[in-house]
């Protein structure tokens, strides 16, 4: 029988080979093994290419999977994560070597066959292709090292030197497999067989190999390891008093519009106070993210900067980074099937991820007496915070035990613990006070629910905070809560008649929330100013305001030279009404325009090239990742979450 045309004899093809020497060692034999299934050249190659990136995925994943199990401690946090990032490693390491093999080795075959390269120099041919693949897999082995460290690369000189010698081994294994494969298909494209005869190398000339790699390797990890210099240390923030001592009443979803007319008819109005005083409309800034947005109102900086992802992420299987959830139909599909296979898990974004300082933060810094109560990423706090109840601190209360970051200073724990079961009631109390009475059970129980939550964190503001801070703030999240809820849209969106009937429960909650920042702005017998921060939270359309009653409020035009607000303008403009210098950082400006004229020629505008950085990822990293699955199960029963 012939064979077709084009297509050499599977014997004849395994005997040249063999004669050649290709089919002798135990790698050889699997790499080429396809020339014993009958395949022609081109698909000699193309199976040699795959049980490459095979070899290469196999030994990459493991190998890479464990330098990062070793180089970060509790980065992989068990044998599934671990066998995740293996497979994540090898399916795209593999696959990269395969191809890079398969290219290197065809060009040298059709090189060869079209006499391109002349005979005495053929022979060089393959060793470049295999020197291509020993130099990227070199490369890419040392610097994966590099990546996962936390610290210098060289501060265990053992476990490195091991690793490089690992990197070393597994290179110069896919080099070799690469070279055979190069070599067997020049041969069989070449007349003159002798030219693309197999060698080896001597013991020696392996030995001067490999210490050429791991010095070329030890060299490129110097060189990326070059400390950068040390970030100079922030200059100390003098403050300058201004007399002025904040209440800072943050409140999301609160519509302005609808809150004047629930409160026209409302005497000695706190909130219709507020909105009446020097005022500006505040941008609602680029999404609805409750987490992403109010981070930026604290900090000054876009989400770009602050590092928080949103209110809900999905965190790699055994990786430290976290990516944003996506909202969108077969956004949270694709989440759902990935979470199911266990390749990712959701996870509640938290303070761990916010890279900048928020504005209690760098008043705390700068020797101010500063509170923050439940505002969103502020766990884990540390006592170089100031005063911070963080968004746990109520679940931490409520379940006891071992304090992680969720109060700080930490002395305060037992006292507030002592306290809570008074606290808890007096919330509770609120809900039951008859503001909602009348309305359908459905609505009352969404309303007195959110106003349970925001009594709450009012009280624990009273219990923790003592008198003569000189910022406290307090962040509510109840409006938001029952607006999304009552007014939500598509399928579940109420009927007309229902309709008035919620918008009646929602102009309650605004005459219940006024009574509310009234305890909170004349919590302490001297003259507090208070300044409100609103947002339209979670409705689709309107801005919100920032508005600040100070005692010389009337002399100031409401808005006077101002049009519009940004997010980012919010944290520059409490720490000027402390006497804090703000810094050049901040893309946000101060807005003046809130103050009277008096008060911005008496209180100039100081600036300072930077705040610093926050604590070390690092040392908020090391506080248990506890109530995790709590802070879940209590979003997504606000509503927040699915």
């Amino acid at each position: 029988m012939t064979q077709p045309p084009g297509r050499p004899d599977v014997d004849a093809l395994r005997t040249k080979l063999r004669t050649l020497g290709y089919l002798d060692a135990g790698v050889d034999r699997f790499v080429l093994g396809s020339a014993r299934s009958g395949r022609s050249g081109r698909g000699m190659a193309l199976g040699a290419s795959l049980r490459i990136g095979l070899l290469a995925g196999v030994l990459i994943g493991v190998s890479g999977a464990l330098a990062i199990a070793a180089r970060v401690p509790g980065l992989v946090t068990g044998a599934r994560d671990a066998l995740v990032v293996a497979l994540f490693l090898g399916l795209v390491v593999g696959t990269a070597v395969a191809v890079l093999a398969l290219a290197a080795v065809v060009t040298t075959s059709r090189l060869v066959r079209r006499g391109q390269l002349p005979l005495g120099r053929r022979p060089r041919a393959p060793q470049a292709s295999a020197a291509l693949v020993v130099l990227g897999s070199l490369l890419y082995l040392t610097l994966l090292w590099r990546a996962t460290a936390e610290g210098p690369a060289w501060a265990s000189p053992a476990v490195t030197a091991v690793a490089l010698l690992v990197a070393v081994a597994v290179s110069l294994l896919l080099g070799h497999a690469t070279l055979v494969t190069a070599r067997a298909l020049a041969a069989l494209a070449s007349e003159d067989a002798t030219a693309s005869q197999a060698e080896r190398l001597s013991w020696r000339g392996s030995l001067a190999l490999a210490a050429a790699c791991f010095a070329a390797a030890a060299g490129l990890l110097a060189l990326t390891t070059r400390q950068a210099p040390a970030e100079p240390p922030p200059p100390a923030l003098v403050v300058v008093p201004t007399g002025l001592r904040l209440t800072v009443v943050a409140i999301d979803g609160l519509d302005v519009a609808f809150a004047r007319q629930a409160l026209e008819a409302t005497p000695g109005s706190t909130l219709r106070r507020l909105l009446a005083a020097p005022s500006i409309a505040l941008d609602r800034g680029p999404d609805t993210d409750p987490v992403r947005t109010w981070t930026v109102i604290a900090t000054g900086q876009p989400a770009s900067r602050h590092g928080v992802a949103g209110l809900e992420a999905r965190r790699v299987a055994g990786l430290d980074g976290r990516m944003p959830t996506s909202t969108s139909p077969l956004g949270l599909r694709l989440w759902a099937v990935s979470d199911l296979l266990r390749l990712t898990r959701p996870v509640v974004s938290s303070g761990v991820d916010r890279r900048e300082k928020a504005f209690w933060e760098v008043a705390a810094a700068a020797g101010l007496r500063a509170a923050a109560v439940n505002w969103w990423a502020t766990w884990p706090a540390t006592e170089a915070d100031g005063l911070v109840l963080t968004d746990r601190a109520a679940l931490r209360l409520e379940r006891g035990g071992g304090l992680a970051g969720e109060i700080a200073p930490a002395g305060l724990y037992p006292a507030l613990r002592a306290a809570w079961p008074k606290v808890r009631d007096l919330a509770a109390g609120q809900r039951a006070a008859g503001t909602f009475d009348g309305l359908p059970a459905p609505l009352a129980e969404v309303l007195g629910r959110s106003a349970e939550l925001d009594a709450l964190q009012v009280e624990l503001a009273q219990a923790a905070v003592p008198p003569g801070s000189d910022v406290l703030t307090v962040y509510l999240p109840g409006l938001d809560i029952a607006a999304a809820t009552l007014l939500a849209t598509g399928p579940s969106a109420p009927v007309a008649t229902d309709l008035v009937r919620r918008l009646d429960g929602l102009a309650r909650y605004y005459r219940w929330l006024d009574g509310l920042v009234a305890s909170l702005a004349g919590r302490e017998p001297d003259p507090r100013v208070t300044m409100l921060v609103g947002h339209p939270g979670r409705r689709p359309a309107g801005n919100g305001v920032v508005a600040i009653d100070t005692p010389e409020a009337a002399a100031a035009p409401p808005g006077a030279g101002e049009r519009m607000a940004r997010l980012e303008d919010v944290a520059p403009t409490i720490l000027y009404a402390l006497g804090v210098p703000v810094s050049r950082e901040l893309p946000g400006r101060v807005l003046l325009a809130l103050f009277p004229s008096g008060f911005r020629e008496a209180h100039r505008l100081r600036l300072v090239p930077t705040y610093g950085r926050r604590v070390s990822l690092a040392e908020r990293r090391a506080q248990a990742p506890v109530l995790d699955d709590e802070m879940r199960d209590r979003l997504r029963s606000l509503g927040y979450v699915r």
